[in-house]
């Protein structure tokens, strides 16, 4: 017999499932692009290595805060669709257009975004 199946331990025993939120922090961190995971409320919920990267934000600085808050560049807030601002109304569901947002990376230069 060979050395034990796939998704097995050493001791035999079936390897636990990952987590969704482990497989979601896999694609986002596998991703060369950019990518932010927004709540319906606005919050950045999660992002991945190439986020952190061009944004210069790490995760734990960012997870939990207002997307407006932590990334918007200066007054443009007018420009974000009312669902990433927290608020409900025509278009929350996530059928609005896309539109650049100029975003704010900590060192205080801007990029724009979509």
């Amino acid at each position: 017999m060979s050395g034990g199946g796939e998704g097995r331990e050493a001791t035999g025993v079936p390897a636990a499932a990952p987590s969704p939120r482990a497989v979601l922090q896999g694609l986002l961190d596998a991703s060369p692009d950019p990518i932010l995971v927004i709540d319906r409320d606005g919050v950045v919920r999660a992002l991945g290595r190439s986020a952190e990267r061009e944004l210069g934000w790490p995760a734990q600085e960012l997870v939990g805060r207002p997307l407006a808050a932590a990334l918007v560049a200066g007054d443009r807030h007018h420009r974000l669709p009312p669902r990433l601002l927290g608020r409900r109304g025509p278009g929350s569901a996530g059928t609005e257009s896309r539109t650049g947002v100029p975003c704010r990376r900590r060192d205080g230069s801007e990029l724009p975004a979509e």
